[in-house]
């Protein structure tokens, strides 16, 4: 017997479980519902990978502003906070990315997993594609 393989399965499996139970709870299905709800509010339907906010400096204000926001940042701006002080590409990664969703009410798993979705399930999409696939996927963890 494998000691290592079985304790990685059973980690995988604890984890599976974990984010299973956050979607289907209460909390879980109406952070779906929200999230929805964010992204169709977005005045434009695209979303970034691989950064929580992209940003460019507007020389009329002198100063940057966010042009572009992942999954998480949509969520967490909907949520109240601020996305001028979200990271971006330089830094910014899963782990940071993944704790901004749970600082707006996400679990850890599901801010986890929406991040992943975000930035490698659905990374090598166009930012409108991503934008699509991301409300299809929050959609299709509705409970009816």
């Amino acid at each position: 017997m494998d000691t290592a393989y079985d304790t990685e399965h059973v980690a995988i499996g604890l984890w599976q479980s974990m984010y299973q139970r956050s979607l289907k709870g209460k909390r879980g299905q109406r952070n779906l519902r929200d999230f929805i709800a964010a992204l169709d509010a977005m005045p434009e339907k695209r979303l970034i990978s691989d950064a929580q906010v992209e940003k460019e400096y507007d020389e009329d204000k002198d100063e940057y502003v966010v042009v572009g926001v992942c999954a998480v940042a949509c969520f967490a701006a909907a949520r109240g906070k601020d996305p001028a002080y979200f990271g971006d590409e330089d830094d910014s990664d899963i782990y940071s990315t993944a704790e901004l969703g749970r600082s707006a009410g996400l679990s850890w798993t599901m801010a986890w997993e929406m991040t992943n979705a975000n930035d490698e399930e659905f990374g090598s999409l166009s930012p409108e594609e991503r934008w699509q696939a991301m409300r299809d996927w929050a959609v299709l963890k509705l409970l009816p």
